[in-house]
């Protein structure tokens, strides 16, 4: 292990979509580079009685749904310079992604590396930067094909999901399914910045 709690820093890293970029911020929870090889690996701590692979959680079927791993992996080798927080990897040098597992039986603690090559990580950053494009331009709108957190009725209802409201000067309004996509803000004085999967 070369590294934990390696953070953008507040400012974050931009991150160009046509000619603009964007921040992106966010921490990485684990750093490793293998001894042998020289592969770097960055890691997010999941807690979960059933933990679920990295590709199961960012995709569905060939869509990207979630882009923290690709996004930290795209970060790793540009972080802020800190020699007291140890090495990071130069542009070219490989970088593999995954979850470690901290379930209530420690037993089963393990790490989940990604089965993903460059490739993939290449789609996920266009994804990145169409999601960007989309809230430039549209905003945010609820994708119906994307599951709520809370899928079950009753804890719905207690949440006020999908429940008819009607305050008394505006009448009736339909809470629907809360989104959990990437948020864009508004240009700031470093630019816009993106919280993406990496901003927690």
């Amino acid at each position: 292990m070369v590294g934990v709690e390696r953070t953008a820093g507040t400012d974050g890293v931009p991150f160009d979509v046509d000619g603009t970029p964007v921040r992106i911020r966010g921490t990485i929870d684990r750093i490793e580079r293998h001894i042998e090889t020289g592969t770097w690996a960055v890691f997010d701590y999941k807690t979960s009685g059933q933990a679920k692979p990295p590709e199961k959680v960012h995709l569905k079927g060939d869509r990207w749904v979630d882009l923290q791993l690709p996004l930290y992996r795209w970060l790793l080798s540009r972080l802020p310079h800190d020699p007291d927080a140890g090495p990071l990897p130069g542009p070219d040098e490989p970088i593999e992604v995954g979850y470690i597992t901290l379930p209530r039986d420690t037993g089963d603690t393990r790490a989940h590396v990604a089965e993903w090559g460059d490739a993939d990580f290449e789609t996920a950053l266009d994804a990145a930067r169409e999601a960007i494009r989309d809230a430039r331009e549209i905003g945010f709108v609820w994708d119906p094909e994307r599951r709520a957190r809370f899928v079950d009725e009753e804890v719905e209802r207690v949440l006020g999901r999908g429940v008819l409201v009607a305050p008394a000067s505006h009448g009736p309004t339909t809470h629907g399914p809360a989104t959990h996509g990437p948020t864009t803000q508004g240009p700031t004085t470093h630019g816009s910045t993106t919280h993406g999967g990496v901003e927690r």
